[in-house]
């Protein structure tokens, strides 16, 4: 997250807090896109419930529902193979 600029950061800051703090989503794993600059959030609610996928957009994109469908299966191919491992053992981000 250290390549984010502070603008950006802040913004995901304040996902992750209402994420975590205030939906209270019991795990949660944030990742930076160094190409495109992207922020997306992979978690969960509660234990029972399935993995779910959070890309932050400000007010200032105008993304089309293809363009976030198009996101989210390049972004989805930047994440680690070992995904739910990690989640299932930890909530710890650099955020």
């Amino acid at each position: 997250m250290n390549l984010c600029d502070p603008k950006q950061k802040a913004f995901a800051q304040r996902v992750y807090f209402d994420l975590k703090i205030c939906r209270k989503w019991s795990k949660l794993h944030v990742y930076f896109n160094e190409v495109n600059k992207w922020i997306f959030f992979i978690g969960r609610s509660s234990d029972d419930q399935p993995l779910t996928f959070v890309l932050p957009i400000s007010n200032d994109e105008q993304l089309t529902i293809d363009d976030l469908f198009n996101l989210r299966s390049i972004l989805s191919s930047t994440l680690p193979s070992n995904i739910h491992e990690n989640i299932s053992r930890t909530n710890k981000t650099d955020v």
